[in-house]
């Protein structure tokens, strides 16, 4: 496997000697987009049920986890913070409304209260501000 070069499916390369001509020129013509998932922060505050659960916290984490990758989503991290809020979550989704789905089904235990924010990479961001 050679350096991908942004053409073909990743970890091919192009014009690799299993490629008819006509595919090799279907592959050169078209380059490869990669997409990024929408990011989204979740702040999150316990509630007396969710203190109360703490010694199953590692539990809930990796329930969370399976729950955002059943949605399409993935987890990036976790951490639990000091001051207003106790936990901030970073997760990507597919969309805003999974990412909504995705919230409401953390929520179920009622072990916090919690505000998503949407949030915007660099890149992103500067796209945004190129159309004002």
């Amino acid at each position: 496997m050679r350096d991908f070069r942004g053409y073909g499916r990743l970890g091919e390369e192009v014009g690799a000697p299993w490629f008819t001509r006509q595919q090799k020129q279907r592959v050169r013509a078209a380059p490869v987009i990669i997409r990024h998932m929408p990011h989204y922060v979740t702040l999150m505050r316990w509630t007396s049920q969710g203190v109360a659960g703490l010694p199953a916290w590692r539990e809930r984490v990796e329930d969370g986890e399976r729950t955002i990758a059943e949605a399409g989503g993935s987890l990036v991290g976790v951490y639990v913070t000091l001051g207003r809020y106790d936990v901030v979550e970073i997760f990507e989704a597919p969309d805003d409304e999974t990412a909504a789905e995705i919230i409401m089904k953390l929520q179920r235990h009622g072990a916090e209260h919690t505000e998503t924010l949407r949030a915007f990479t660099r890149d992103e961001a500067e796209e945004i501000i190129r159309k004002v």
